[in-house]
C-alpha cells in the first residue's frame, strides 16, 4: 500500500511545478535572456527564476548559486516586490536537500513578503510548500491548519483546479489519522474536480488514494477496480513510475486474495519498470512482496535472494530519507503595572509642618525680643538656602549631562552590539549555506561502505571542502556480446584560498565549478575537470595577477559491471585522479606510498601546462587518504612546533589496520592533543577510503 512519505512527494512536486513563473515561450534559453542587458529588469528576473527551477531537478549546488544570486542581486534590490520568488526557491532547494527546518524558514519569509504585497498566488504557494512538509514529517496537525489557510486564499483567488490538490492532501492527512471516511469524502472531492478539468495524470493519484481506502477497510473488490482505473489513466499519461507503483500495489493486493499468478505477473512487470526507472522507494516493497510469494511457494532459494535485496533497498531508502524536526515556538506575553500613592500621609507631614510655622510664628510673636536674631537668622538661612539651591540646581544639570552621556553610549553599544549579531547571523547563514552542499558524504557509502571524513574549520565557515559526485555512462555493448556499465564516483578534497568568510566564498564557488565541468559540460577525466575550474577560475576572478583558486585532489573511482542477458556478471573497479599540489596517500600491506601530483594550483599560477591524469591500480583492502595541509601545518606539541607531514603519515601508517570510524576518532583527538591551547592556524579537512 502507499506510504504516507510518498504520497506527500506527490504534492510537493505539484507545488514546486505551479511555482514557476510561465512567462516564456517552451524552449526559451532563459540563461541567455537573463545576460541580455537590453531586456527589461522584470523580463530578466523572471527568466532567472525559472532557470533556477530548471536546475533545481538537475543541479541544486548550480540552483543555490542561482537563487542567492536572485535573493542578493542588484535586479532584486530594485524590484524587492520578486524576492519572494526567490525565497520559494531556497525553500524547495533546501526541501529537496532534507533541510526542512531550513526551508520552512525560507517559504515563511516568503509568505510574511507576499502577506505584505498582497499577493494571494504567492501567499497559496508558500502556504501550500508549507503544508507539504508538515505532511513529510507526519505534523497532521499544523499541516491541516496550513492547508486550510491555503485552501481559504484560493477560494479569494476562484482558483478551482488548485483546490483540487487541497482536497487530494486532506484526504492524504485523513488517511494517515485512520479517519477513512473523511479521507474518502476529500478524494472524492478532489477526483470529481480532476475529471471536470480532464487532468488524467491527477486521476492516477485520486483513484490510488481510493484504492488505498478500501483496502484499510478490506473492501478488496472495490480497491482492485481503482487500482486498475489508475494503472489505465497512468499508461494513458506514460506516467513509467506510477505504472511500476501500481502494478506493485495490484500484485500486493492479489496476493493477499490467493491469485499468487496473476500477483507474480504484476509484480515481475512492476520490478521491471522500478529497475530501469531506478525507483528504490517501488523496489524495496516489490522485494519484499515477491519475498512473501516465493515462501509461499516453498521456493526459498528465490525468496532468500528477494528478501535479502528488500533490506538492500530499504537500507539505501533510509538513509536517503532524513526526518527532521520542526519545532512549533509559540511565545506568550503577560502585562502587569501597578501604582500606589499615600496620599494621606503627604497630607499628615504637610500638617504637621504647618503646625510648626504657626508654633513658630507664635513664639516671633511673643518673643519680640528675639525679633532682630530671628531677622538675622531668618536672613542667613535664606542666604544658605540660595546656596544650596543653587548648588543643587548644577548638581542636578551635572546628573542630566553624565545621564546623557550614559545613554548614548548604551545606545552606540546596542548598535554595535547589533552589527555584531548581524554579521555574525550572516557568517552562520553561509555556514548552513556550505554545510548543506558538504554534508552529503554519506552517498559515497554507496560505492565504499569503509570511508571517514575529518572536517574541522579554523572559523565558522571553511575555505577547505570535500566534494563528491557520480556520474553512470550509458549501457555499451563488448565484443563478447556482454553489455558494460560504468559508474563514475568523484571524490574530492581541495584547500580554497584564504579561510573564514572569504575562504567560504571561495570553497562555493570552487565546488560549483567542479559541478559545472561533470553536469552541464560532460567532462569526465579528472585532469580536464581541473583544467575546466582552473579557465572558470582566471576568467572570472583571477584579475590583475590575484592568485585565487585552490589547492587539492580529485578522484575518479570507476566501477566497471558486465551484465549477460540482464544479469550481473562481473565487476572490476579502477582508480584515475588529478591533483594540484597535494599528493595521495596509499596504503597498502602496511606499506605507506607517497602518490605523483603536479606542483601547481588550480587558478593563476606560474605553470600554465595541463593538469596530468595518473592512473593507479587499486586492490581489495587499500586505503587512500586525500588532506590539505592544515593538520600538518598545525603548532603544537611541548615545543610548539608543526605537526609536518612525516608525523601525520607515520601516523596514519599506525593505524591504517584500525576500523576507519576508529581512525577518525584517533585523528581528531591526536590533533586536539597537539594543538592544546594553540590557536588553529588553517582549516583542515580529510577523507579516507577503504577499497
Amino acid at each position: 500500500m502507499y506510504t504516507i512519505k510518498r504520497l506527500a512527494s506527490y504534492f510537493l512536486f505539484i507545488w514546486f511545478l505551479t511555482s514557476s513563473s510561465n512567462a516564456f515561450a517552451q524552449g526559451t534559453d532563459f540563461r541567455k535572456t537573463y545576460n541580455d542587458t537590453k531586456q527589461a529588469d522584470t523580463t530578466r528576473i523572471l527568466a532567472l527564476y525559472d532557470l533556477i527551477w530548471e536546475k533545481v531537478y538537475t543541479n541544486l549546488d548550480t540552483a543555490e548559486v542561482l537563487a542567492k544570486l536572485g535573493l542578493d542581486g542588484e535586479l532584486t534590490l530594485k524590484h524587492p516586490k520578486f524576492k519572494s520568488k526567490f525565497y520559494n526557491a531556497f525553500g524547495a532547494i533546501y526541501q529537496l536537500k532534507g533541510d526542512y527546518i531550513a526551508a520552512v524558514n525560507f517559504y515563511q519569509q516568503g509568505l510574511k513578503l507576499s502577506e505584505q504585497l498582497n499577493d494571494l498566488r504567492g501567499q497559496t504557494i508558500m502556504l501550500g510548500n508549507i503544508g507539504s512538509i508538515y505532511i513529510k514529517i507526519q505534523e497532521y496537525k499544523l499541516a491541516l491548519n496550513t492547508l486550510k489557510k491555503c485552501l481559504s486564499v484560493m477560494k479569494k483567488l476562484k482558483d478551482e483546479y488548485s483546490q483540487a490538490s487541497i482536497y487530494n492532501n486532506f484526504c492524504i492527512i485523513y488517511l494517515a489519522t485512520q479517519d477513512y471516511d473523511l479521507s474518502m469524502q476529500y478524494a472524492l472531492q478532489s477526483k470529481a474536480l480532476y475529471e471536470k478539468y480532464n487532468d488524467k495524470n491527477m486521476l492516477v493519484y485520486c483513484h490510488n488514494n481510493i484504492a488505498n481506502i478500501y483496502e484499510v477497510k478490506n473492501m478488496n473488490n472495490e480497491a482492485l477496480e481503482n487500482y486498475k482505473i489508475a494503472l489505465k489513466y497512468a499508461q494513458e499519461t506514460e506516467n513509467i513510475t506510477e505504472i511500476a507503483r501500481t502494478y506493485s500495489e495490484i500484485g500486493n493486493l492479489l496476493s493477499k486474495r490467493g491469485e499468487y499468478a496473476e500477483a507474480f505477473d504484476y509484480l515481475k512487470k512492476a520490478e521491471k519498470l522500478a529497475k530501469e526507472n531506478d525507483d528504490v522507494d517501488t523496489q524495496t516493497e516489490i522485494y519484499l512482496a515477491l519475498y512473501e510469494h516465493y515462501k509461499v511457494k516453498k521456493q526459498y532459494a528465490d525468496a532468500l535472494v528477494s528478501l535479502e535485496k528488500h533490506h538492500v533497498f530499504k537500507d539505501s531508502l533510509m538513509k536517503e530519507t532524513k526526518q527532521r524536526e520542526i519545532s512549533h515556538i509559540q511565545f506568550e506575553y503577560d502585562y502587569q503595572k501597578k501604582v500606589t500613592q499615600d496620599s494621606l500621609k503627604m497630607e499628615g507631614e504637610r500638617a504637621m509642618s504647618l503646625e510648626k510655622i504657626k508654633a513658630k510664628n507664635a513664639e516671633i510673636a511673643s518673643a519680640k525680643i528675639m525679633l532682630t536674631a530671628i531677622i538675622i537668622v531668618v536672613a542667613l538661612l535664606i542666604i544658605v538656602s540660595l546656596i544650596i539651591y543653587n548648588r543643587f540646581k548644577l548638581t542636578q544639570r551635572q546628573k542630566h549631562i553624565i545621564e546623557e552621556k550614559n545613554r548614548q553610549t548604551e545606545v552606540q553599544k546596542l548598535i554595535i552590539e547589533e552589527k555584531q549579531k548581524e554579521i555574525l547571523d550572516s557568517i552562520n547563514y553561509a555556514k548552513r549555506i556550505q554545510d548543506s552542499l558538504l554534508h552529503n558524504f554519506e552517498t559515497i557509502k554507496r560505492f565504499f561502505s569503509d570511508t571517514f571524513v575529518l572536517s574541522d574549520p579554523k572559523d565558522i565557515v571553511s575555505g577547505d571542502f570535500y566534494w563528491l559526485s557520480k556520474h553512470t555512462s550509458s549501457e555499451s555493448k563488448l565484443s563478447n556480446g556482454r553489455s558494460q556499465i560504468t559508474e563514475m564516483y568523484y571524490v574530492a578534497v581541495c584547500d580554497s584560498t584564504g579561510h573564514g568568510v572569504p575562504g567560504g566564498f571561495m570553497s562555493l564557488l570552487n565546488m560549483a565549478y567542479l559541478s559545472e565541468a561533470i553536469n552541464e559540460r560532460g567532462i569526465t577525466e579528472p585532469h580536464k575537470i581541473f583544467d575546466y575550474a582552473r579557465e572558470r577560475l582566471i576568467s572570472t576572478i583571477s584579475k590583475n595577477d590575484q592568485k585565487d583558486g585552490f589547492d587539492g585532489v580529485l578522484m575518479r573511482f570507476d566501477k566497471r559491471m558486465e551484465f549477460e542477458n540482464k544479469q550481473l556478471i562481473s565487476t572490476n573497479f579502477s582508480l584515475s585522479y588529478s591533483a594540484a599540489y597535494n599528493s595521495p596517500i596509499l596504503i597498502r600491506n602496511n606499506e605507506l606510498i607517497e602518490l605523483a601530483s603536479d606542483k601547481m594550483p588550480v587558478g593563476y599560477g606560474e605553470r600554465t601546462e595541463k593538469f596530468t591524469n595518473y592512473t593507479q591500480e587499486i586492490n581489495k583492502g587499500d586505503i587512500i587518504y586525500i588532506y590539505t595541509d592544515g593538520y600538518a601545518d598545525q603548532f603544537g606539541g611541548p615545543r610548539g612546533k608543526k605537526f609536518k607531514y612525516k608525523q601525520l603519515n607515520d601516523l596514519l601508517l599506525s593505524i591504517n589496520n584500525e576500523p576507519m570510524d576508529e581512525q577518525l576518532k584517533i585523528l581528531s583527538k591526536t590533533f586536539n592533543d597537539w594543538k592544546g591551547n594553540i590557536e588553529q592556524v588553517d582549516d583542515v579537512c580529510m577523507v579516507g577510503i577503504k577499497i
